[in-house]
């Protein structure tokens, strides 16, 4: 079995897809979260899995629930280069009527702004040289955060020389992934 994220790939969801998507929800009124009842990611998103045939063998790729939910309601997976998000704020909400489209850049900024990344999460670009010099120096990773205000995961995303993305004037966020 191949197994790939929805990365680059156009899912083929079929109505039995369709079917089985519905039942792992819990709806209520249209201004109210539907919560997803399914299996889940550590962040609290929903993941729906879908299979088919491929010359290969069978494709089986995961979904977050929420991408479902948006494809369902507008008839089209969105853009390459957008993130489906929840303007409540809940990741395992697949109410349509929450969902919209940002791009991750967006995204990130927001979540930042809702102080949803932790406040070390965002990497000064002033301080990247200097940090990749102390790790260069053998300094522990955990006394350069302490002593720049920075959570350690993220000093050991630059230590593996992670890329990093730039989400707002002179910040890098460094995911945790």
């Amino acid at each position: 079995m191949l197994v790939v994220k929805t990365t680059g790939v156009t899912p083929k969801i079929t109505r039995r897809d369709i079917a089985r998507f519905w039942t792992k929800v819990k709806s209520r009124s249209e201004s109210e979260c539907w919560l997803w009842q399914a299996a889940r990611i550590p962040d609290g998103y929903g993941n729906f899995t879908v299979s088919w045939a491929v010359p290969q063998g069978v494709m089986k790729v995961w979904i977050g629930a929420h991408r479902v939910s948006w494809f369902l309601a507008n008839g089209e997976w969105p853009a390459k280069g957008l993130d489906v998000c929840h303007r409540c704020d809940n990741p395992p909400c697949v109410n349509p009527a929450h969902l919209f489209l940002a791009s991750h850049k967006e995204n990130m900024r927001g979540a930042a702004a809702k102080g949803r990344l932790g406040p070390g999460a965002l990497v000064p670009t002033a301080y990247i040289d200097e940090i990749r010099s102390m790790l260069g120096r053998g300094t522990p990773s955990g006394v350069i955060a302490a002593r720049f205000g920075l959570e350690e995961y993220a000093v050991k995303r630059l230590e593996r020389r992670a890329r990093a993305r730039a989400i707002a004037d002179g910040d890098l966020l460094l995911h945790r992934r």
